[in-house]
């Protein structure tokens, strides 16, 4: 039997299947959309630092460290503090945010390193956020490492 004389498959089979085959992709869309992920200061709850940490600006950090670094080692690297501060740059990839080291926004500032790369990602630009990590000291920016995200506001 050649191919023009098989038999041919009724068109209103292959019509549902294609209108619940979109069904099913809808739903998916709309499912994926609609998920919240879980908030960091939530995931950063249980992974305190140091209850004793002491509170600063980012741009008060910046500050200090523009006008006289090696006073600023002397009272902060090493040191486990809170920083509060406006996000200014955002790298998935490298696990790290900065805050704005001087108004108005620029990009130096205070380079927040996260272990949890999955963190960054729920963070937004402009975004008001306390990070609570150990200070390395300044290369360009002034670097914390072992951050986790205490709190945030919009």
């Amino acid at each position: 039997m050649s191919r023009a004389q098989q038999p041919k498959k009724p068109d209103h089979i292959r019509w549902i299947l294609y209108v619940a085959l979109l069904f099913v992709a809808a739903f998916c869309v709309r499912w994926i959309t609609n998920r919240k992920p879980a908030e960091p200061d939530v995931i950063a709850a249980n992974k305190a630092l140091d209850p004793n940490a002491k509170t600063i600006q980012a741009t008060d950090l910046y500050s200090q460290y523009t006008n006289n670094e090696s006073k600023a080692d002397d009272t902060f690297k090493g040191e486990t503090i809170l920083i509060t501060g406006k996000i200014v740059t955002i790298d998935n990839g490298g696990g790290y945010i900065v805050l704005a080291g001087k108004e108005p926004y620029g990009s130096m500032g205070i380079q927040c390193m996260f272990d949890d790369e999955n963190t960054v990602s729920r963070l937004s630009k402009l975004q008001t956020v306390t990070v609570e990590g150990r200070v390395r000291g300044r290369k360009i920016n002034v670097i914390v490492k072992d951050c986790v995200v205490k709190s945030t506001a919009l």
